[in-house]
């Protein structure tokens, strides 16, 4: 999934001339967790990256795609929150990084339990700006369908 997300990002930076984070400052959010809005955006990121990214579920239709499982996303599901600590040793917490942080010397155990609230003191929530009003689902539904095309 980070892949699909790096090279999402570095490609929509790309095509609007633009460099950072796409969630950082930009958009508003709340808890999606209807599987037809988590189909939709896969969908959408499958039809943006159809060399790297699936949502095909069985292994063997995959191919060396990254699989976007849609339905491991929402409350209680297995995946891991933005600053939430990983069950490995040393406690590492999985921390939102800038571009310019993400480097061949990047070491993700370098963020810890320990070490991730001076972290945030320092250098701010990167969250910060997306909480807040919410977005109209039905209306990003019905516009990803449009992108998507019939039977999407």
């Amino acid at each position: 999934m980070a892949r699909v997300n790096t090279g999402y990002a570095r490609a929509f930076n790309e095509r609007h001339d633009r460099v950072g984070h796409l969630f950082q400052n930009r958009y508003k959010s709340i808890v999606v967790d209807e599987e037809a809005y988590l189909l939709a955006l896969a969908r959408c990121v499958c039809a943006e990256l159809p060399d790297v990214a699936t949502i095909a579920r069985p292994l063997a239709a995959r191919g060396r795609k990254v699989y976007v499982d849609y339905l491991q996303n929402g409350r209680g599901k297995l995946i891991a929150a933005p600053l939430s600590v990983r069950p490995r040793p040393g406690a590492p917490v999985s921390m939102p990084l800038s571009w310019r942080q993400v480097t061949k010397r990047l070491d993700p155990a370098r963020w810890t339990i320990e070490t991730a609230l001076a972290r945030l003191r320092e250098q701010g929530d990167p969250f910060l700006g997306v909480l807040g009003e919410s977005v109209n689902l039905p209306g990003l539904l019905e516009g990803l369908s449009r992108r998507l095309g019939p039977g999407n």
